[in-house]
């Protein structure tokens, strides 16, 4: 049987497709790899809010006391038991006093006060602040509070501070830092409010 001109140029066209769509024996399953690309957050979702500043340390005593009029207690946070505002509606340009629980001696601890004050203070100095501190009974516990000065002629810086032992190893400390004209004025109610604490 003789085929046409026609039949032959079709054959070869198919055949030719043929090779072209078989496999290249160059390509191997392996060579195939997918790709995965990692989703974007969406920029409708809202970003994470901070978390919010922790509650006092498991175990810490929750105390009770009487805030001296004009004061506002501004709640627990971190490692402080209380912060009180003594100015009205607890402004941020008024004296803070915090609460917190902690260890070391009287001695120790007037010392650090001190040296915030003023760097390389003696002992003598430490010493005789102590000697000169208000001392009185809070919660059944001897504590006492101190006033430190720093050797500024302008601008007097002072710490106004109650050390009040809470058990054999911690103490809770009642501390000002500031003007030492605001130290001198908050002294009486500052006192009065150390006497006011307790716990169960």
């Amino acid at each position: 049987m003789k085929l046409s001109l026609h039949c032959y140029m079709v054959l070869a066209l198919i055949a030719g497709l043929n090779v072209s769509c078989s496999p290249s024996a160059d390509i191997r399953p392996s060579d195939l790899r997918t790709y995965t690309v990692p989703r974007q957050a969406s920029p409708a979702q809202p970003a994470a809010r901070s978390a919010a500043m922790p509650a006092a340390p498991p175990g810490s005593p929750v105390l009770e006391y009487d805030l001296p009029e004009g004061w506002t207690d501004m709640g627990s946070s971190g490692m402080r038991l209380a912060t009180l505002r003594t100015g009205p509606n607890g402004a941020s340009d008024a004296g803070e006093i915090t609460i917190i629980p902690a260890s070391g001696t009287l001695e120790g601890n007037a010392t650090r006060w001190q040296e915030q004050l003023t760097p390389g203070a003696s002992e003598e100095r430490v010493s005789r602040a102590i000697e000169e501190g208000e001392k009185l009974t809070v919660n059944g516990a001897e504590s006492t509070i101190l006033l430190l000065f720093d050797d500024a002629a302008e601008n007097q810086q002072a710490i106004l501070a109650a050390m009040i032992p809470f058990d054999a190893s911690t103490s809770l400390f009642v501390k000002f830092k500031g003007p030492a004209a605001v130290a001198r004025t908050l002294h009486d109610p500052f006192t009065a409010f150390v006497r006011s604490i307790r716990w169960k």
